[in-house]
């Protein structure tokens, strides 16, 4: 139908709009230049608007096309934004969990990319800890071996990261259950999904 034809049209467009957003506060942010206070925040709007829109945009869109209740259509997004949020964290925090991905995390230390794993380290350490590794990263970045700074970051935030990611999947599926109850569709996204979480190590 033409209402929902401009709907979706619509939604491309803001999605589109949040992604470069996104992407333009993942270019111009560097770790060594934030502050331990504003560090989660830039992380978790960069993540929004990046992964986060990519994501409820996906989610939502079957809804939305198939013509579902605007309750289950915006149970989708906030289903695509938490996923989204969910697989970010996941992606970051493998670069340093997983040897299989090793060159993701060096690639992040290098490029001086605000990560989930330097806004969980803001969450953990003292001001002193975060100030040496956050000095550590400008050397990475100026050309320094990243390998000495990713093992003492992993030390940091590798459990607090992986009980993070647990939780932010646990509400994931909560949402989706109050939205669409006693679904075998949601128990099989369930399992996907806990598959996908396994395979980043």
């Amino acid at each position: 139908p033409e209402k929902t034809r401009l709907e979706l049209y619509q939604d491309a467009s803001l999605t589109l709009f949040r992604c470069h957003k996104g992407q333009a506060l993942d270019i111009a942010a560097r770790v060594s230049e934030l502050s331990r206070s504003d560090l989660p925040g830039v992380v978790e709007a960069t993540t929004r608007l990046k992964t986060g829109a990519l994501m409820e945009f996906a989610a939502s869109l079957g809804g939305r096309a198939a013509g579902g209740s605007p309750e289950v259509v915006a149970a989708l997004a906030c289903l695509g934004v938490y996923l989204g949020t969910a697989l970010q964290m996941l992606d970051d925090l493998s670069g340093l969990a997983s040897s299989r991905r090793r060159d993701k995390g060096f690639e992040d230390l290098r490029e001086n990319s605000p990560t989930w794993n330097w806004a969980w380290l803001a969450e953990v350490s003292d001001d002193i800890t975060f100030a040496r590794l956050q000095k550590q990263c400008a050397a990475v970045a100026a050309g320094a071996d990243p390998a000495p700074l990713a093992r003492e970051l992993g030390r940091h935030v590798i459990p607090t990261g992986r009980s993070r990611v647990r939780d932010h999947l646990l509400r994931t599926f909560h949402a989706l259950r109050q939205a669409v109850p006693d679904s075998a569709h949601v128990d099989a996204f369930e399992k996907e999904i806990k598959l996908l979480e396994k395979s980043y190590g």
